[in-house]
């Protein structure tokens, strides 16, 4: 039951009348997978199910990448999630360069993006 409210939680802020801003769906979901985790310790063979559930979809239907780049460039949020997880920051960096160089076709104009971390 824990396990399911952190994402309801996710999920209706997504869902809200008003769009919520990319940064914040991306970081209520990275905090529904945290709490997942935690309450499905002592079982992890449904922690594993669960997991590939969760990521399956969040790829294919949430355009992970472009909301990455978007919690990259939202300073306040990425400083703070940086300095609890350093791994996380580095994936969130490289999501934003992944979105430049599809957007950019010229390579000098890409190289600009690499260097804002």
């Amino acid at each position: 039951m824990r396990a399911s409210q952190s994402l309801l939680a996710a999920l209706r802020i997504a869902d809200w009348d008003e769009t919520p801003a990319a940064p914040e769906i991306m970081a209520t979901m990275d905090h529904a997978k945290t709490t997942i985790k935690e309450s499905l310790k002592a079982k992890p063979q449904l922690f594993k199910a669960v997991m590939k559930c969760y990521d399956s979809r969040w790829e294919n239907q949430m355009q992970q990448k472009l909301y990455g780049a978007a919690l990259f460039l939202n300073l306040g949020k990425f400083f703070a999630l940086r300095e609890k997880d350093k791994r996380q920051a580095v994936k969130l960096r490289i999501m934003f360069n992944e979105i430049i160089y599809k957007m950019v076709a010229d390579d000098s104009e890409q190289s600009i993006g690499v260097l804002l971390y």
